[in-house]
């Protein structure tokens, strides 16, 4: 016996069992097909969930995601969030140490703690990629409205731009840019493509990923519920993290979330010939970004319940534990 078993090219080990991937937005044109609402927002017509994600780097430079406990109601903090107050300290720490003309060893160690956080918000949405990989897409709050306006402009147009069904589902381009300031900007465009028709003239048209009701439960069955993408601690343990004190995180962490990995960036190729001549479109015809008008969140909070303790506005973390943190040999 060799030792070797046998392999059958057409098939594919534990085929649909792997687990989504995560995207994120690269400089440039990022191309999905955004799925319906499944899991828990099935049945609350949402195909996104907004989430507030403090990432803590430990000792180890290992990153831990922390659901942030910050509640907000028609604009006013009711729930405060031990970490993002910790974090605002340290910046006004930096601050205070700069117009103070502090040591450059004392500022630069300031600097290097404030990278111990880092608080993202965004809209996590289902989608697929060009090659059609299964994965969650996190959009900042610009790009996830500029997509809803795509959505709702496809939808007064009888498009169906995310169902299931021969006629339905249509690429969305992503753009992460920089404008004519240097500011990001995030314009989200519906994917085309030029065919020459047997008149011999062109049109355009949409770039589009049907998907079978076969197709549909595979991916229903594998799919991020993006309701649960993040653990919410209790109010005690963000005040305990927030000392940002490795014995905290030990314990704390001690039984790992699926999430807890570090951010990564990926970049996917893209195989279907159809996206291929689109962006070779985008090239001979690149986008500039037009000057961004401000936006202003209404009220990113999701309405939900306090936690369990009741965090009460103002609670600060230990300062003397902070102070200790900082300022290792400085005695008192």
């Amino acid at each position: 016996m060799s030792g070797f078993g046998t392999y059958d090219p057409t098939k594919q080990a534990n085929k649909g069992n792997n687990r989504p991937k995560r995207f994120y937005l690269n400089l440039g044109s990022n191309t999905y097909r955004v799925l319906p609402p499944v899991g828990a927002l099935a049945s609350k017509n949402k195909i996104a969930q907004y989430w507030s994600v403090i990432w803590l780097t430990d000792t180890r430079n290992k990153k831990r995601p922390v659901a942030s406990i910050q509640r907000k109601q028609n604009g006013e903090i009711t729930q405060e969030d031990p970490i993002l107050n910790r974090l605002e300290e340290m910046k006004n720490e930096l601050n205070n140490a700069v117009a103070a003309n502090q040591p450059p060893a004392v500022i630069n160690m300031l600097k290097e703690n404030l990278k111990r956080i880092m608080h993202k918000k965004f809209y996590a949405v289902n989608v697929l990629s060009a090659s059609g990989e299964l994965g969650v897409l996190e959009l900042p709050y610009t790009s996830y409205q500029n997509f809803e306006n795509r959505l709702k402009e496809l939808h007064n147009q009888g498009v169906d731009a995310i169902g299931i069904g021969a006629d339905k589902g249509v690429f969305f381009d992503f753009k992460r840019l920089k404008d004519e300031r240097g500011k990001t900007v995030y314009p989200v465009d519906v994917a085309m493509k030029t065919s020459k028709g047997a008149d011999g003239n062109f049109s355009m048209t949409f770039v589009r990923m049907p998907l079978t009701d076969e197709d549909a439960a595979n991916f229903a069955a594998r799919a991020e519920d993006l309701t649960t993408l993040y653990k919410e601690y209790s109010v005690d343990e963000m005040n305990g993290l927030a000392t940002l004190d490795q014995g905290v995180f030990d314990a704390i962490f001690a039984k790992p979330t699926p999430m807890n990995q570090e951010e990564d960036s990926v970049v996917e190729e893209d195989t279907q010939d159809q996206l291929a001549q689109y962006q070779a479109q985008q090239q001979m015809n690149p986008y500039v970004a037009p000057k961004p008008q401000p936006v202003v969140p209404q009220n990113y909070a999701q309405q939900t319940t306090q936690a369990q303790s009741g965090y009460s506005k103002g609670t600060a973390v230990n300062s003397a534990k902070v102070k200790s943190f900082l300022f290792p040999d400085k005695k008192g």
